[in-house]
């Protein structure tokens, strides 16, 4: 009997060996986990974005593409948020510089669009962001700060949702733009109709 227990004993220290080995051969043969992008935008501080794309729509009116360092970032919008832009053009101050201007947009890109963020912006005689925007050329940069979320929406989380919007009648008989306002100031509401539950879009909230 010893001498079977003996004989046993290296077979039994073999198989666990092998066990082992396969094991370890399992764990480092597991693929790596890809890590997600980080987001093209902070909420705490402000980040500079490049403009890579101007595209007109009107005489005064256009989508402005800004692109994030990291081509797999997103804007992390969600429904209900807004984000921040910056810029130096306010009155000057005694040392020379000039106050920031700030203003809030909503991008008519998704959350889910890779690399850039779309702004649609119109541009009003008197608004200084608006203008400012608009005399950027491509290559410059923005200061931005987002996602701001001013009310937490889930899906499908109440049974009917009022919204109020619209646009000042005008005379022009050219509609679009007419048009081009109704988007600014309407479709921003898509974002909660039945049929966008659960894919948040909405573009800019006007110019200024």
């Amino acid at each position: 009997m010893l001498r079977v227990l003996r004989a046993a004993a290296p077979l039994r220290r073999a198989a666990a060996l092998a066990t082992a080995t396969a094991a370890g051969a399992t764990y480092f043969c597991l693929p790596a986990q890809a890590e997600a992008p980080a987001p093209g935008l902070d909420p705490s501080s402000w980040v500079p974005l490049k403009l890579v794309k101007s595209t007109p729509l009107t005489k005064d009116s256009a989508i402005y593409r800004f692109a994030f360092a990291d081509p797999e970032a997103t804007s992390g919008m969600t429904v209900a948020s807004c984000l921040l832009v910056k810029a130096a053009i306010g009155s000057e101050k005694a040392d020379g510089t000039r106050a920031n201007v700030m203003r809030p947009y909503t991008p008519m890109s998704g959350p889910d669009a890779k690399g850039h963020m779309d702004l649609m912006i119109k541009v009003y005689p008197t608004g200084k962001m608006g203008n400012h925007i608009s005399s950027l050329k491509i290559g410059d940069t923005l200061d931005f700060k987002g996602p701001i979320l001013k009310r937490a929406y889930k899906p499908n989380q109440y049974d009917s949702i009022g919204m109020v919007a619209g646009a000042n009648p005008c005379p022009n008989p050219d509609p679009r733009p007419l048009a081009l306002t109704l988007a600014l100031t309407l479709t921003p509401t898509l974002a909660l109709t039945p049929t966008r539950r659960h894919r948040y879009h909405a573009d800019a909230a006007g110019g200024g």
